[in-house]
C-alpha cells in the first residue's frame, strides 16, 4: 500500500518537474485563471483512492486463486467488456464523480455519464463490500495455509 502511495507520489512529482523544465525551455507562459485548479488536492486525492481500490481488490482476488493472469483478464474484462452494472458499480459511481470534480467542457468526445444513485451511499456499500471480501480472503487464505489453526 505504502509502495503504491509512493509510485502515485513520485509520478506526479515527476510529471510536475517535467512540465516545468519545458515551459522555461520552451518559453511558455501558462495560463494562470484556471478555474478548477481550487479542486486540484480533491482530484489528486480522487485518483489516489481509485487507484488504491483497484489495487486493493486486484491484489485480493490475486492473494484467493493465486493467479496474477486471472486477474489481469479479470481487470481487462471488468474494465473493457462488463457494461455498466447499475448503482452500486464501481465503474458507475467513477462515472458520476469525475463530472462533478474534473472540468471535462474541454473533452473532445462526449463523456458519459453513469446511471444516476447517491454517491456517498455507494461508495459506502463499496468500501463494506471491500472490508467483508478482505475478511473473507484473509480468512480462506489462512485457512488454507495453516488448516490446522
Amino acid at each position: 500500500m505504502l509502495v503504491a502511495i509512493a509510485t502515485v507520489s513520485a509520478t506526479v512529482l515527476i510529471s510536475v518537474g517535467i512540465q516545468f523544465v519545458f515551459n522555461s525551455v520552451m518559453q511558455v507562459q501558462p495560463n494562470v485563471s484556471v478555474h478548477y485548479l481550487a479542486k486540484l488536492p480533491l482530484q489528486v486525492v480522487y485518483q489516489s483512492v481509485g487507484l488504491i481500490l483497484f489495487g486493493w481488490f486486484f491484489f485480493l482476488l490475486t492473494t484467493a486463486v493465486r493467479s496474477t493472469l486471472v486477474s489481469i483478464v479479470t481487470l481487462f474484462l471488468y474494465m473493457l467488456l462488463v457494461p455498466n452494472l447499475g448503482g452500486f458499480d464501481l465503474k458507475n459511481l467513477m462515472l458520476l464523480t469525475v463530472s462533478k470534480i474534473y472540468n471535462t467542457s474541454a473533452a473532445t468526445m462526449d463523456v458519459a455519464s453513469g446511471e444516476s444513485t447517491n454517491l456517498i451511499v455507494g461508495y459506502v456499500v463499496i468500501f463494506v463490500v471491500f472490508a467483508v471480501l478482505t475478511f473473507c480472503v484473509y480468512k480462506w487464505d489462512k485457512k488454507r495455509l495453516c488448516p490446522k489453526l
